[in-house]
């Protein structure tokens, strides 16, 4: 990205910011309008409703940046958005707003390593994918979890820059089969760069040549299970992240659960991955 377009791309966010530090009644407005699209509310993205369909968060705020993802909606058609900040590659959390659905979706895909928000991730570009029903064959172990996706079409585009690297990717979907032409595809890339700039601008950088995506300098984010158990774990044992990031995913893989799903055990003390060969009652 030139500098012309990184100045525009700043005072584009800076804009959007001033905006929503000055009244409220804005992402109240988007928050009500998200909530009734997603149809209600509950205390986990993990629960499902009656249908069997994951349920929408009890939302009482949405980020900046979702706001801004909604307004997007009207341009390039989505039902769907999630936007997941990670460090190191490692997955932290989704941003507060982020869709229920598209946030197990993502889950599932990390338990596994296989999915495209994790090609987007690893490679640095946009995954495109017109209609998920016939992608199985391209991602099988994540298909094998056995609970593929409601939703059809899907678009992973990364939040990063040269100089930052690969800060989180932003996510949408559509509930039916529909590919994302040239047009769409330039105005998401351009919010990607929208995404990146405002939060870098509401992340405190730390002595690293690199923004921090950790959860408690990025505001909005939700409750991040995974971290705090990662926290436990490596408290009581002393073992390194990187192990016990490899210990829940191989335990994810065997027993068809979600990372998210064995943190929490392992914060409820059901479950402790270095002491137990299953992942929790």
């Amino acid at each position: 990205m030139s500098a012309a377009s990184s100045r525009e791309v700043l005072g584009q966010a800076a804009q959007v910011m001033a905006r929503a530090r000055r009244t409220d009644e804005r992402l109240r407005r988007a928050n009500r309008q998200l909530a009734g699209r997603l149809g209600g509310g509950c205390s986990s993205y993990g629960e499902v409703d009656g249908e069997g369909g994951p349920r929408a968060p009890g939302l009482s705020e949405t980020s900046p940046e979702l706001t801004l993802c909604l307004e997007t909606a009207r341009v390039v058609p989505f039902d769907r958005a999630a936007v997941s900040l990670a460090s190191a590659g490692v997955p932290v959390a989704p941003l507060a707003g982020s869709d229920p659905g598209l946030v197990l979706f993502v889950d599932q895909q990390h338990s596994v390593r296989e999915g495209p928000e994790v090609e987007a991730l690893e490679t640095g570009r946009p995954v495109l994918v017109p209609d998920l029903g016939s992608q199985r064959g391209r991602w099988p172990y994540l298909a094998g979890l056995g609970r593929w996706a409601s939703f059809r079409s899907l678009a992973a585009f990364p939040v990063s820059s040269p100089g930052t690297g690969t800060l989180g990717v932003l996510t949408v979907a559509r509930d039916l089969p529909r590919a994302f032409d040239r047009q769409d595809e330039f105005v998401l890339t351009r919010l990607a760069d929208l995404l990146l700039a405002l939060l870098l601008t509401r992340t405190a950088p730390p002595t690293a040549s690199r923004p921090s995506a950790a959860g408690e300098t990025v505001p909005f984010l939700r409750p991040d299970t995974v971290s705090t158990a990662l926290g436990v774990l490596r408290q009581r044992h002393g073992v390194q992240v990187d192990e016990l990031v490899s210990r829940l995913r191989a335990v994810a893989f065997v027993t068809g659960r979600t990372v998210h799903e064995l943190a929490e055990a392992v914060v409820q003390g059901r479950w402790d991955p270095l002491l137990d060969d299953a992942g929790g009652a």
